[in-house]
């Protein structure tokens, strides 16, 4: 996930989010590990889930998904 001051020094911990067709990124929440680990970078997927807006966040996201359910879509 991009961050939102690149002013000063980036660390590279590890933030698990998307970015949809219209460059908006959204940061996931998978509180019980059954989803993220499927995950892989540069591929295509339709994500469910209950949205909620951007908190407060050193991130540049438009929003959370607490994930139900993911499909892999073909690419």
């Amino acid at each position: 996930m991009p961050h939102k001051d690149n002013s000063g020094p980036v660390t590279l911990e590890c933030a698990i989010g998307i970015v949809d067709e219209n460059k908006a990124y959204f940061s996931l929440s998978d509180p019980e590990q059954k989803f993220i680990s499927d995950l892989v970078t540069g591929k295509k997927y339709r994500i469910s889930g209950f949205y909620s807006s951007s908190a407060e966040s050193k991130y540049k996201i438009d929003g959370q998904i607490k994930i139900e359910k993911i499909e892999l879509l073909i690419n």
